[in-house]
């Protein structure tokens, strides 16, 4: 089929549809409008979605094949996973048995034969609960009887080394009865032949010790102190506060601790992104197994169990389901349509009514007076309607004009409809869009309606709509990102860790909400799946304010920079510490050193004249020096990345001579440099320089960030790396433990980091005792 031009780029749809907007002079009249209903209402009107081409082709086509089941692409990824156990490419043909998972129809037998396929990998890979796993699904999946005996066999070999002799015992029974009853002479004679090599492996486990490696762990999730009555989601070492400038708030009741956990919070709704579609659970978002499972409709999205898929399912996935290419292309309003979808259109329009009888009380609060996990938080957050820019919320409405139609073209707005669980997902909701949403266009405009059910219809399109809007609105200074630490192992090559966090999914997370900005925060977030935990990094008094950072962190960001970010995306001018005492924080960045006395000094003050000897210097030859270094930094950056080890060096030496001269100890520069230096010595096997140089970054790091930071834990985790390379177990024990304490003060002890750096600091005592 041909595709229509810029098809899937609703970002670009968006811009013509607002040039077009413009040509029509619709700008002064949508100005006028100060309600969401009608925002969305006066789109539809206008009937702007229709002149997208590309989108009409989509409803009518491309959602009911886009990314459906294929038993023709299942065999094929099965046909390439048997090639590749054969050649005992394990690794690979998992990767192909998955996808043939994914793309089988659950009615037919390919499905079946993928689990069973993969099972036998997981053998070889020594998963043997995976393993067990996989057996199950592929006989619940109806397995081929003529080949069942396989699963069988393999299970009770997983059994045994598992040490569960009764179970491998059992199935040694099912095997005997399976021998009795084959058709086939060959069949009765390999399972005769495998259940007596079993009865050997059963004896033989019977007197060894089996140790389960896979024992699974459990994190304490729950907040420092008790549980906060008011927020419960809370410490009670926080209270909610109100003010007229401040809005709502966080503020200590009493003093709390660094490290402290103040907020643990499971999110209203949350999307995945879909970059990490392969790689996390499509609804909790932990990293998938080895074993996962896809959607029983597409074959699109995985699961790391079937529980999640189920809830996923009855939430928001049925809905979803077929339109998840055009809800990529919506960006953050995604989550929009997934907090309408979660909350469920027959409480919706039950809310709204009882919306209007909650004047006068606390934004958030229940009317027992709890800030409480519901829809009620999330509607109460902040829209910042009035700060936007009017192209801005004209597009804002044309996003929520096109979720309201997929909304009408999944039906479910239909109010016979008694939940989206039910909806038919695989015919019936899939035709029919452009009747349907032109009868639904004729009752918006208040034309006679064919009946009362469309009518109802109409109304509760038009609430929706509303809603879309200001959901999206909302998330603009009220979503999260959702991250992982994403580590880039040492090798042969490089014995330096690189890590960065790294975002997979949006949330909404309305009690983490309720803390303002600083540019100097007092708290750090991290995530054990889709949960938020929320610590404390300082100290702080009874009566402190609890600041988030939205982004822009002092030590990271000039001045001017973090309040134009804040002003463009979070309307308000920041007077935090920081920002109002601008000369300290310029320090970090805008300084350069006297040459006669080593004080420091503004490169922005117009005065070459230093405050302390007074004597004067030429800040511009230092900064056209400086510009210099740059220039030898960046060579080096290349030439290590053509392996051109010895000429990267020596750029890296010649700049570090430069900052050094120049630069306070302090500067995120003269740390840069020491960090690309420790990189360059390790991949030439220089151990010993890579440590004494990764030594010198973390003392940057303290200068910089602080003693307790994040930042100075992540780099003693590289130096401990490079210690042990180094032939430095003892140094390495004592980096790894402060980073282990450090990352603990910021991280929920789930985290990978944290759990690697504990299994590090226990192999280096280890190490050490013998």
């Amino acid at each position: 089929m041909a595709v229509p031009t810029g098809f899937g780029n609703w970002q670009e749809a968006l811009d013509n549809l607002l040039h077009e907007g413009k040509r029509c002079c619709l700008s002064s009249e949508f100005q006028q409008i100060k309600c969401d209903e009608d925002r969305v209402k006066f789109i539809i009107n206008k009937k702007l979605l229709l002149n997208v081409s590309w989108l009409k082709f989509y409803f009518r086509e491309c959602c009911s094949q886009f990314h459906t089941k294929s038993g023709e692409k299942a065999a094929q990824h099965r046909s390439l996973g048997n090639k590749l156990f054969q050649e005992k490419k394990y690794q690979a043909a998992l990767l192909h048995y998955t996808k043939s998972v994914q793309f089988a129809p659950s009615s037919m037998n390919d499905l079946a034969l993928a689990y069973g396929n993969r099972s036998a990998v997981l053998f070889h890979q020594l998963q043997y609960q995976e393993c067990l796993t996989d057996i199950t699904r592929a006989m619940e999946a109806r397995f081929p009887t003529e080949s069942i005996h396989k699963l069988h066999i393999r299970r009770c070999r997983c059994f045994l080394k598992l040490g569960r002799t009764i179970d491998a015992r059992a199935e040694m029974d099912i095997l005997h009865l399976l021998a009795d009853k084959a058709d086939s002479k060959e069949t009765k004679e390999i399972i005769s032949q495998e259940l007596k090599k079993l009865e050997k492996d059963l004896i033989d486990a019977d007197t060894q010790l089996i140790v389960n490696t896979q024992a699974h762990c459990e994190f304490d999730l729950s907040v420092s102190h008790e549980q906060n009555d008011i927020l419960v989601q809370a410490s009670s070492a926080i209270c909610l506060k109100m003010s007229s400038s401040q809005g709502r708030f966080l503020e200590a009741k009493y003093d709390i601790s660094a490290g402290d956990t103040l907020i643990v919070e499971r999110p209203f709704a949350a999307v995945l992104l879909p970059d990490h579609y392969s790689t996390h659970c499509h609804n909790c978002f932990v990293r998938l197994p080895v074993n996962p499972i896809g959607c029983q409709r597409c074959s699109h999205v995985l699961f790391c169990h079937e529980d999640c898929r189920d809830v996923s399912w009855r939430t928001f996935h049925s809905v979803e389901c077929p339109y998840l290419d055009i809800l990529h292309s919506v960006g953050i309003a995604h989550l929009a349509l997934r907090i309408v979808v979660t909350a469920g259109l027959r409480f919706l329009l039950e809310f709204l009514q009882d919306e209007k009888q909650r004047s006068g009380r606390v934004p958030g609060l229940t009317p027992e007076g709890r800030y409480e996990r519901n829809y009620l938080t999330v509607f109460d957050l902040m829209t910042h309607t009035d700060d936007m820019m009017l192209d801005d919320l004209f597009q804002y409405s044309l996003t929520a004009a096109l979720l309201l139609g997929i909304l009408v073209h999944s039906g479910w707005l239909d109010s016979s409809s008694t939940s989206p669980s039910q909806l038919d997902t695989h015919n019936g909701i899939l035709h029919g869009w452009e009747e349907k949403f032109t009868r639904f266009l004729k009752f918006i405009k208040d034309e006679e309606a064919e009946d009362e059910q469309d009518e109802e219809e109409a109304q509760a399109g038009i609430v929706v709509g509303g809603l879309l809007l200001r959901h999206i609105q909302q998330l603009v200074c009220n979503a999260h990102a959702i991250t992982t630490l994403q580590t880039t192992q040492a090798d042969k090559e490089n014995a330096v860790q690189l890590q960065s966090q790294v975002r997979i999914a949006t949330a909404i997370y309305p009690t983490a909400s309720l803390m303002n900005h600083s540019c100097d925060p007092t708290i750090i977030s991290s995530f054990h799946k889709d949960i938020l935990v929320v610590k404390s990094i300082k100290d702080i008094s009874a009566g402190g304010e609890i600041f988030n950072c939205y982004g822009p962190h002092w030590k990271r960001m000039k001045l001017k920079e973090r309040q134009e970010i804040l002003k463009t995306q979070y309307f308000f001018d920041c007077q935090c510490e920081p920002c109002l005492k601008e000369e300290d924080g310029m320090k970090i960045w805008d300084t350069v050193l006297c040459q006669t006395c080593g004080n420091s000094m503004s490169v922005q003050q117009k005065a070459d004249v230093c405050s302390n000897c007074h004597v004067t210097c030429d800040v511009a030859a230092m900064l056209s020096e400086l510009q210099v270094g740059d220039k030898h930094f960046t060579e080096g950056i290349q030439r290590m990345e053509f392996d051109d080890h010895q000429r990267a060096m020596s750029s890296l030496e010649a700049c570090l001579k430069i900052r050094e001269k120049l630069l306070t100890p302090d500067h995120h520069d003269l740390g840069q440099v020491h960090d690309a230096m420790a990189q360059c010595f390790a991949m030439t096997g220089q151990y010993g320089l890579a440590a004494d140089h990764l030594s010198l970054s973390v003392t940057s790091a303290e200068a910089m960030f602080g003693v307790s930071s994040l930042e100075v834990a992540r780099e003693l985790h590289k130096m401990a790396e490079v210690q042990v390379s180094a032939g430095r177990p003892a140094e390495a024990l004592t980096s790894a433990t402060r980073a282990l304490q450090l990352a603990r003060t910021h991280y929920v002890e789930s985290s990978d980091w944290v759990q690697e750096l504990l299994c590090f600091q226990m192999a280096l005592s280890k190490l050490l005792a013998k």
